[in-house]
């Protein structure tokens, strides 16, 4: 998924609290698609402003005026997080945490120590293994859309990402990834598997977490 436009947003954004009373019925508006594109529509910001602005509601007197102000908060503490690279750390963060649930179930497969769960984990690593890449790529190579996955490690290599032994290991995670969620067993084995693990959770610990 890219990346919003982060410096559209925030000019849009400055424009709209410099105008003052004029914004009023804009602002609001403007602050739940601000906070849905840089938090996601179930974060705890979205609901967080949305539950402020139904409890203003509530009281009717000088309605219009509450809201925007409440908006105008939000805004402002946005484009502070903005400006300071919090919020891509934080969506880093909450990546990382979905990524480690699936090297947590591929470990755990491991575990079984039988070839059915050996390629259950084989799948469940391929898939955070790219995905991890990606997003790695997205956050701190500027890497947008979604080039083929040895453009993406290249990307990682140039902007000095990925050293030394890293960019081999991950470079042969490539036909592994290939191979697994193309269930092609026979070329697929537990050291592979455990190899891709081990490199995902490495990958997260550094970049993402």
């Amino acid at each position: 998924m890219n990346r919003p436009d982060e410096a559209k947003w925030i000019q849009e954004g400055k424009k709209l609290l410099s105008s003052g009373s004029s914004a009023t019925h804009d602002l609001p508006h403007f602050a739940i698609s601000m906070l849905t594109a840089f938090y996601g529509p179930g974060s705890v910001q979205v609901r967080a402003y949305l539950d402020g602005a139904s409890n203003i509601s509530k009281d009717r007197n000088g309605l219009a005026h509450r809201l925007f102000m409440h908006a105008r908060g939000a805004v402002e503490n946005t484009i502070r997080e903005l400006e300071n690279g919090l919020v891509a750390n934080l969506r880093a963060s909450i990546q990382g945490e979905v990524l480690g649930d699936l090297i947590g179930l591929s470990k755990e497969a491991l575990s079984e120590n039988t070839e059915q769960t050996k390629n259950v984990a084989a799948v469940l690593s391929a898939a955070a293994f790219e995905d991890c890449v990606r997003r790695i790529a997205v956050e701190k190579a500027g890497v947008q859309g979604r080039p083929k996955l040895e453009l993406v490690l290249t990307a990682l290599k140039d902007a000095g990402i990925l050293k030394g032994g890293t960019i081999s290991l991950a470079n042969s995670m490539l036909k592994f990834r290939n191979d697994s969620l193309h269930a092609d067993w026979n070329s697929v084995s537990r050291a592979q598997v455990e190899s891709c693990v081990a490199l995902t959770d490495s990958l997260l610990m550094e970049h993402l977490r």
